[in-house]
């Protein structure tokens, strides 16, 4: 997958600020990055002994004369010789070193100060890169969403679709299936995920806290609930789009519920007494007649062989029940029918609900159990061997799901279904005005989405696009795969199916968590199928005609990366990685203190000089700017300001008289005296 992943530096949203961005690199290309690493710390520690020993010196004072350059001189003192002249001085072994030290006897402290500065050092070689690669964890890495990883699901892919790519061979292996996962990592494991899956790659990303509750109404009508069982709420509450496995920092908040009861499945049965069997028939029970002509209401409803849905005696074998080769398998209806089933609860609620039917098939157990699902109590003992079959060929549970998106600024939806969601979706994204109110005409819709603004909607659309929810999950499957597992057993000559690990009061509870959590998997998976090249496309079926809410959503966005783990890369903690560079920076600046001191003064010498230079030419320049005044001007305006005597006359006259070779020359004309 290598070619789909985002290579060197790049910003992980759901990591802290100051870690949050990594430099992401190939195993073997961060071998070299490592060792540079390596390097920078062992020059650390060099710089860092001339730092103790400088202080050594000034705390102990040593008599010493002024000659660094002298290779007796403390101020060339190694690290290895004050070792040695510690342990010399400690246990008066070998010879002292300061024997053959003319200058100086060398205090103990700089063998302390050596070992402290090699021992910290030797830790910090081995912490130093462990923690700027995260340890042993799988590193958490982005797809590229330069590059489209899986066209998008538009007409032109409908057409022709596009050949399957080797991310999408490896998501679609079976060990990669969100069920297995969960069963894998996450099943039975309050916190994180089990210890063989720490090097998991792919959509394990980190578990959110699922919050559980017991109690509230029927998801169904009010007498389909068993009597006595509590329904159960789970619930996500204020998830990221980061969770869901998208690096984005939109700051949108998703919660999700699911309410979950087991069904009395008697409130569903119709006889058919044309064929003597039964049916199972959800949706309108107050409808006695069995419709053959619908296909939806006909995906409703699953015919069974034994009257009320208790298996019958076998004929020719009065003291057993019939017995079957079948594997239990868990079923949910196809997806079409949830249209017909969604409104079907009675309390008016704005959800999706759907139902799970568990087939019994040829199921014994070890012991009662008395969980609604599984429930088994009819004895069948063959020699010393006691089994305990089903007591219902079919149970079922009622779901109802809900979900409700916060956009801070913009307010909170309501708590509705999926697909209502993106109706409004649809809906907003035809509406050519910002007020609700002309959006909405009818005041119910308007009451319940008055407080969001549009804005805020159509960003929200953009995650719930790709989310992954119970239902749509578990319609994908046939069967759905069960936490409880069966295996042939062959007793007497008859095979059955005896089913191991299972909670004899309560497994219902366990599979309704393990579909919850393992559609938030899905979500994942869908994210990264998907591909993430600008916004999320995703059609809806609104009557007969499909529409493709991408086109409403705001365009112009940029491809979003999505999170996988990929244990082939190494991250980097950037920012860690800057923070090392510095600190080694300081330490060498430090030691080299005195000499950066020299070196500023020579420099600042070497400025001066360079100043008083240009100085002077400036000076020089400005001069030869200058026009020289006029010789005869300066004469009269010398006359003109101080009046001679007669004698002064004639002596600054006689002034003007020049003697070449003791031969007197007159006075220059006046044409010759200007300059």
């Amino acid at each position: 997958m290598g070619v789909y992943i985002k290579k060197y530096l790049w910003h992980n949203h759901k990591k802290p600020l100051l870690s949050s961005w990594q430099l992401t690199l190939l195993d073997n290309e961060s071998i070299p990055f490592i060792a540079l690493v390596a390097l920078m710390l062992a020059y650390a520690q060099a710089r860092l002994w001339t730092i103790i020993r400088y202080g050594v010196r000034k705390v102990t004072r040593p008599i010493q004369l002024a000659d660094n350059e002298n290779p007796t001189s403390l101020s060339r003192l190694t690290q290895k010789d004050a070792i040695l002249e510690l342990f010399a001085a400690l246990f008066n072994i070998g010879k002292r070193a300061n024997k053959s030290r003319s200058m100086a006897t060398i205090s103990p402290w700089f063998g302390v100060g050596a070992i402290i500065n090699f021992l910290v050092f030797v830790v910090l070689g081995a912490l130093v890169p462990w923690a700027l690669t995260g340890g042993l964890e799988t590193p958490v890495v982005q797809t590229d969403p330069t590059r489209r990883i899986s066209s998008m699901y538009t007409a032109e892919y409908v057409a022709r679709p596009p050949r399957q790519t080797p991310m999408d061979r490896w998501l679609e292996r079976d060990d990669q299936t969100p069920s297995k996962m969960y069963q894998k990592c996450w099943f039975n494991i309050t916190d994180g995920v089990a210890d063989v899956c720490e090097d998991e790659r792919g959509i394990l990303l980190d578990r959110p806290e699922v919050h559980s509750s017991r109690g509230g109404k029927c998801p169904y009508f009010k007498d389909a609930c068993i009597t006595g069982i509590l329904p159960l709420q789970l619930e996500y509450i204020n998830l990221t789009v980061r969770d869901l496995g998208i690096n984005s920092n939109s700051n949108q908040l998703l919660s999700r519920r699911l309410t979950c009861a087991p069904l009395n499945i008697t409130e569903f049965l119709r006889p058919d007494e044309s064929s003597n069997t039964t049916w199972i028939q959800f949706g309108d029970i107050s409808n006695l007649t069995v419709p053959s002509s619908n296909l939806e209401w006909h995906q409703l409803r699953q015919q069974i062989t034994f009257a009320d849905g208790r298996r019958r005696l076998d004929i020719d074998h009065p003291t057993k029940f019939q017995q079957t080769q079948a594997t239990p398998s868990l079923q949910f209806w196809e997806e079409p029918s949830h249209r017909v089933i969604e409104n079907m609860n009675p309390e008016g609620d704005d959800a999706e609900l759907f139902v799970a039917l568990f087939d019994a098939g040829g199921a014994v157990y070890n012991r009662p159990i008395d969980d609604p699902l599984f429930s088994a109590h009819l004895k069948l003992k063959t020699g010393y061997v006691t089994r305990y079959l089903p007591d219902y060929d079919y149970t079922a549970i009622a779901c109802l799901e809900q979900q409700r998106i916060c956009v801070p600024g913009n307010g909170c939806t309501p708590y509705t279904y999926y697909t209502s969601m993106l109706r409004q979706c649809l809906w907003l994204g035809k509406c050519p005005s910002r007020d609700l109110s002309q959006c909405y005409p009818d005041p119910k819709e308007f009451e319940k989405w008055k407080d969001f603004k549009v804005d805020g909607l159509l960003e929200a659309c953009d995650t719930l696009v790709g989310l992954g929810k119970v239902s749509r999950k578990m319609y994908g499957q046939s069967p759905a795969v069960m936490l409880a597992s069966s295996q042939p057993d062959l007793d007497n000559g008859i095979e059955s199916r005896i089913t191991t690990y299972i909670d004899p009061v309560e497994q219902w509870t366990l599979e309704v968590k393990a579909w919850f959590e393992t559609s938030l998997l899905s979500a994942r998976q869908i994210a990264l199928k998907k591909g993430f090249q600008g916004s999320f496309v995703s059609e809806i079926v609104i009557g007969d005609t499909p529409h493709y809410v991408g086109k409403y959503l705001p365009s112009g966005k940029s491809g979003v990366g999505v999170l996988l783990k990929d244990g082939d890369y190494t991250n980097i903690d950037f920012a860690g990685f800057l923070l090392t560079i510095v600190a080694v920076i300081f330490i060498a600046g430090l030691s080299h203190a005195r000499r950066i001191k020299y070196g500023l003064i020579w420099v600042y010498g070497k400025m001066d000089l360079f100043r008083s230079v240009v100085s002077r030419l400036c000076l020089r320049t400005s001069s030869f700017e200058m026009e020289p005044p006029s010789r005869t001007n300066s004469i009269n305006s010398v006359s003109s300001q101080t009046p001679l005597q007669p004698g002064q006359q004639q002596r600054r006259e006689s002034d003007l008289h020049v003697q070449v070779d003791g031969v007197e020359l007159g006075a220059p004309p006046q044409a010759a005296l200007s300059w």
